[in-house]
């Protein structure tokens, strides 16, 4: 059998390299070609945790039969080295009289490097297919899915690339929220209101990794998914990857605790941002410096950047402000980065904005932004520091502010006054 994959399915081969662990004794990975779907499959990993990749074979492929067997996984590892980008992964299978199956590659991967260097002849012997991994190709169809959009599938990555770093993400569809874990702390969040999950499930730092890679390289438009117990399945039709979800049924026992705003205000937080926009993409020191301020008192709130040789503040107007508890501060400072992907679908819902300020139960001081002011979960948070060391300089800054503003109004309104007087002669 001579066997080309196409050079386009490069991505698809390394991907398959990287989730191979040679580390298990006796490794090996299973591989089946069928004849009559003109395709090879490679499967890897252990059970419950197997992966597998299939390859459209290109038309200059010979010699085809119907075949079950494995190579040795550190082999089935280095292949994509073997070949340079750009060109045709060409596998050649030579059967020896004995019935005995080689695997014979040519590595030009040393002359890429030195012309000096001469072709490499890697040979590979061929074993029987691993039980488990037929096991595991046999169920693969019985195993319920629920079929989405890649869109869908990018969004869901989106949301989880928010969120890092955490421990476990939880995407509740029936309840409309997140729940996150991050040093053993959950805490949970609204999701966001165009958001439409097509099924819960939960996530950690690898499963979103491989779901971005699976979108990159995947040619369809859907991606069926499967969560079962500690495991987490989705497929393409390409590949599926099954990811571990270890330790999760203890991430389920674990409570949240209750939010508790030591501050409130509701404000417009268009301007807020539109500010904000305006001095990090004008400003390169400023975007440079990552740091606003914003102060909250008792019955106004503003936005403040200090970096030399700026001073800057801009007054948002406030429709409420709650009462504060003791010693929460009323400077507080932030990323402008974090607050850019505050997302604000138009002016009206902008406009008159809940923000909450509350502490974690690790101690982090959070800024917690609603959709609506009776809403019980913010959609997102945002870290933030006390800063009470620049207090003074800001309220100095807001009340020349509206010095300014209140000189500024009397000279329009004195102007506007004298358009309507005649003189008499």
């Amino acid at each position: 059998m001579n066997i080309i994959i196409p050079a386009n399915k490069r991505s698809l081969l390394e991907s398959l390299s990287q989730g191979i662990d040679t580390h298990f004794a006796n490794c090996v990975v299973t591989v089946l070609v069928n004849k009559t779907q003109n395709t090879i499959t490679f499967i890897n990993g252990q059970l419950p945790l197997c992966d597998h990749y299939t390859f459209m074979l290109d038309e200059r492929s010979i010699s085809l039969k119907n075949k079950h067997f494995s190579l040795d996984a550190s082999f089935t590892k280095q292949l994509i080295n073997y070949f340079i980008q750009g060109e045709d992964i060409k596998l050649e299978f030579e059967i020896q009289p004995s019935g005995t199956m080689f695997l014979e590659v040519l590595d030009r991967s040393t002359r890429l490097k030195d012309e000096l260097q001469s072709t490499a002849l890697r040979r590979c012997q061929c074993s029987a297919p691993s039980d488990e991994h037929l096991t595991y190709w046999a169920n693969t169809p019985k195993c319920p899915t629920t079929k989405t959009s890649k869109a869908t599938i990018e969004r869901i990555v989106y949301e989880a690339h928010k969120n890092l770093p955490f421990e476990y993400l939880q995407l509740n569809k029936e309840e409309n929220y997140v729940r996150i874990q991050r040093q053993g702390v959950v805490e949970d969040k609204a999701l966001p209101l165009d958001m439409k999950l097509p099924v819960s499930m939960v996530l950690t730092p690898d499963t979103t990794m491989q779901m971005t890679k699976l979108c990159q390289m995947t040619s369809g438009n859907e991606i069926e998914i499967a969560q079962q117990g500690e495991t987490i399945t989705f497929k393409t039709p390409e590949c599926t990857l099954t990811c571990s979800l270890a330790g999760v049924e203890e991430f389920y026992q674990k409570k949240t605790v209750p939010i508790q705003a030591l501050k409130y205000v509701a404000l417009n937080l268009f301007t807020l941002k539109k500010e904000l926009n305006h001095c990090v993409k004008e400003y390169s020191q400023i975007k440079k410096a990552d740091e606003f301020l914003l102060y909250i008192g008792d019955e106004k709130a503003a936005i403040a950047v200090l970096i030399p040789p700026y001073a800057f503040t801009k007054l948002i107007h406030v429709f409420e402000v709650g009462e504060s508890k003791t010693n929460v501060g009323s400077l507080f400072r932030f990323s402008p980065k974090e607050l850019e992907g505050v997302r604000v679908k138009n002016l009206q819902e902008a406009t008159k904005t809940r923000l909450d300020i509350f502490e974690t139960a690790l101690g982090e001081l959070k800024l917690g932004v609603y959709y609506s002011l009776e809403d019980n979960l913010p959609y997102t948070t945002i870290s933030i520091e006390r800063d009470e060391r620049q207090l003074d300089s800001v309220l100095k800054m807001i009340k020349d502010l509206e010095e300014k503003q209140t000189d500024n109004n009397s000279t329009i309104k004195e102007k506007q006054q004298d358009l309507f007087i005649f003189s008499d002669d």
